[in-house]
């Protein structure tokens, strides 16, 4: 706690297993995985100049389990490509989760009072799936779509309490595609320009999945 920069920062450095980690107030990131592959279980990351857990760079591995990342000047969490997050706190930062690679599977996920996005999607990240993601008072949008981001999907999503100037899932650019929106409903919804490619399923009802882009904003995107 309390460092200058980073308090736990791996270069290069895989097959760690940490646990009943403390990383809190420090400069910069609590957590920075770079270009490494760990396990990270119980830990707690808050307050800190930068990310709280960011594991971002590199063709990484990375699990993250019971981790509470929360009142961060940046993102709550940050993950690399083909990561798997499980049981994750990111409340009271900037962006909850930022997540600008690929691959990634996050389970049971509580985004809560950030000031900007409860999950930003961006760049070029593709195939994330996000499940039993729950989100609350966003300041601003609680789900961001971005870039050239695709093929993500979100499943048993709860949005509340959405600042009511902003929206639920707001795709940001034209032409993002392959969004899967499963037993999930969102409220204010907006689509820049043409629109990307949507499916929609309900497990009750079955599938159903648009040809063309959708585009254009409303108060129900549901399945």
């Amino acid at each position: 706690n309390n460092n200058g920069v980073n308090g736990i920062y791996f270069l290069n450095s895989s097959n760690n297993d940490l646990s009943d980690i403390t990383s809190n107030s420090n400069g910069v990131d609590g957590i920075y995985f770079n270009s490494s592959n760990n396990r990270l279980t119980r830990a707690t990351a808050n307050s800190n100049g930068g990310d709280g857990v960011k594991t971002r760079f590199g063709e990484t591995n990375n699990t993250l389990m019971h981790i509470t990342a929360s009142n961060n000047i940046a993102s709550g969490i940050y993950p690399a490509n083909n990561s798997q997050l499980t049981n994750i706190t990111a409340n009271n930062n900037t962006y909850g989760l930022s997540i600008g690679t690929s691959n990634n599977i996050l389970i049971n996920i509580t985004a809560n009072n950030n000031s900007y996005y409860g999950v930003w999607l961006g760049g070029t990240s593709t195939n994330n799936t996000l499940t039993n993601l729950n989100i609350n008072n966003s300041w601003r949008d609680a789900i961001y779509l971005t870039g050239t981001t695709s093929s993500n999907s979100f499943t048993n999503a709860v949005v509340r309490n959405t600042n009511s100037s902003y929206y639920d899932i707001n795709f940001a650019a034209e032409g993002i595609n392959g969004t899967w929106i499963i037993d999930s409903n969102f409220a204010n919804y907006t689509f820049t320009g043409a629109g990307g490619l949507v499916n929609f399923k309900d497990s009750s009802y079955g599938i159903v999945s648009f040809l063309e882009p959708i585009n254009g904003s409303g108060t129900n995107l549901s399945d």
